[in-house]
């Protein structure tokens, strides 16, 4: 298709105007002259799924990372989950970052002031918190400025979330669980 000296200045002017490249300019009024200027509400809809694959993605990634994880964390405080937490895997995580800020903070002030009683409390006791920060990133991390330092989505985070709830319901719903001191 030739295109005549007209046109070709109405694309020059419209891609200063816009400040656009001739090309795209160019391409954008030939589909609009032609009638195959894309549809907006398919390029909406095109959009839309393509989110929702992409949270989806996330999603299904955080409940994967959790069932990985679920092997690496002692069942007591897993247990707590439900016992304490009421099922709300985000309010234990919260619970427990923050005793073990409570404790670096207390390592710290004892390592400052080795004159004083030392605590009984053992940093042991907070290994399974680093193994959600390794997965949570800052979201389980009791501190910042570090290797963990690093924010998940909110999405990969209910994934991850979900995941710990949904198999401590299965597992605590279960009637042949062992009960009572006949089974020690």
């Amino acid at each position: 298709m030739t295109e005549n000296k007209a046109f070709k200045k109405a694309i020059r002017a419209a891609a200063e105007a816009n400040g656009t490249s001739y090309t795209r300019t160019r391409r954008f009024m030939l589909a609009k002259e032609s009638g195959t200027e894309p549809d907006i509400t398919q390029l909406v809809e095109q959009a839309k799924a393509q989110l929702r694959l992409q949270v989806q993605q996330e999603y299904d990634h955080g409940r994967v990372a959790a069932l990985k994880r679920i092997p690496d964390l002692p069942w007591h405080h897993l247990e707590e989950i439900a016992t304490r937490h009421s099922g709300d895997v985000e309010a234990w995580i919260r619970f427990h970052r923050k005793n073990a800020e409570f404790f670096l903070v207390q390592q710290a002030e004892e390592a400052a002031n080795p004159d004083q009683p030392q605590t009984l409390a053992n940093a042991r006791t907070f290994d399974f918190v680093w193994k959600l920060a390794e997965d949570l990133g800052e979201f389980a991390a009791p501190i910042n400025f570090d290797h963990i330092s690093y924010r998940r989505s909110d999405r990969w985070v209910r994934g991850y979330c979900d995941a710990i709830r949904g198999l401590l319901d299965d597992i605590l719903q279960l009637q042949d669980l062992p009960t009572g001191p006949d089974t020690i």
